[in-house]
């Protein structure tokens, strides 16, 4: 695995993710990364960090390793409820599969386009006692919690490296000019040889 921040930015990645009750990524994520999603930091304190996976079609691999994680909560593998049909008979073996390999499986309903709404997500996971979620990726899931204006906080690392081409931090419908989340006053800060740039979101009734 190539890295592009350096162990600092890492190290403290690791402690944005200890600040929250659960971390959020994408199906596309898990495969092209594998992660293990977990908070390695032997300080951490409170109930262990709830791993979600919003994958729709229950792409997750069976050996992921998020799934072979000991000492955790299992993965929480969040899904689309199946049509009727022959899709929904796939979907209901595929979800037994993953739940054979470790995951917990969690099947919502869909809206016309296939999407779960993510304010179903979040309040499936708020039923659990979820207060702060970190939104680690990737760039649909970002798009998607940008467009449904459910970001309280930005934190963007930058490295020292110029490659002249890469992947958009967001990428979807987004929001127009009209309808913008306006971040807050920034900070900024060195970590390693990385730099930190963090803000809230100021919300229309921030604002006045």
């Amino acid at each position: 695995m190539r890295f592009i921040t350096g162990p600092a930015a890492r190290a403290f990645a690791h402690q944005l993710r200890a600040q929250h009750d659960a971390i959020l990524v994408g199906a596309g994520t898990v495969l092209a990364d594998d992660p293990r999603l977990t908070v390695r930091l032997s300080e951490r304190k409170g109930p262990p960090l709830l791993r979600v996976v919003l994958d729709g079609n229950l792409r997750t691999p069976l050996d992921a390793r998020l799934l072979r994680q000991t000492g955790t909560p299992p993965a929480i593998i969040i899904g689309a409820q199946p049509g009727k049909g022959r899709g929904q008979k796939n979907r209901q073996n595929r979800a037994k599969a993953l739940r054979r390999a470790g995951a917990e499986v969690v099947l919502l309903p869909a809206d016309r386009a296939g999407q779960i709404p993510l304010r179903t997500v979040l309040r499936a996971l708020a039923d659990r006692g979820i207060q702060s979620v970190l939104v680690e990726g990737g760039s649909h899931i970002h798009a998607a919690f940008i467009s449904a204006g459910q970001v309280d906080s930005v934190a963007f690392f930058f490295a020292p490296r110029l490659v002249g081409s890469g992947r958009h931090i967001a990428e979807g419908s987004g929001r127009d000019w009209r309808t913008q989340l306006r971040l807050g006053p920034f900070s900024v800060r060195t970590i390693g040889d990385d730099v930190l740039l963090q803000a809230d979101v100021v919300h229309p009734l921030d604002a006045f």
